[in-house]
């Protein structure tokens, strides 16, 4: 599986759970900018950190960050559950959310 693949799985997966539309434009739009970030393919756990870090680095609030954070969680989270991406392999096991003031 392709990234973008899952992720549109994913969003329509989501989509279907009745998250509010604003919800879920969030979600949609962090999602979009990762996948720009890492060409569509699956990430290791250093480049979703250095993705996080350029972020911060943008300026962006630690809160916006970690709203970035918890929507990629719950992307390679699901693409376990839905047996896409092998249980070893998740990419962010490892990777711990920005701490918010």
């Amino acid at each position: 599986f392709r990234l973008g693949t899952c992720a549109s799985a994913y969003l329509t997966a989501i989509g279907q759970e009745g998250l509010s539309p604003m919800t879920l434009d969030v979600y949609i739009s962090f999602i979009k900018a990762f996948l720009h970030f890492c060409s569509d393919h699956f990430p290791e756990t250093t480049e979703i950190r250095v993705y996080l870090l350029s972020l911060l680095n943008r300026g962006l609030s630690p809160a916006t960050i970690h709203i970035n954070y918890r929507s990629l969680k719950t992307l390679f989270y699901w693409t376990i559950y839905e047996k896409m991406l092998d249980e070893n392999a998740g990419p962010m096991f490892h990777v711990k959310g920005l701490k918010i003031p």
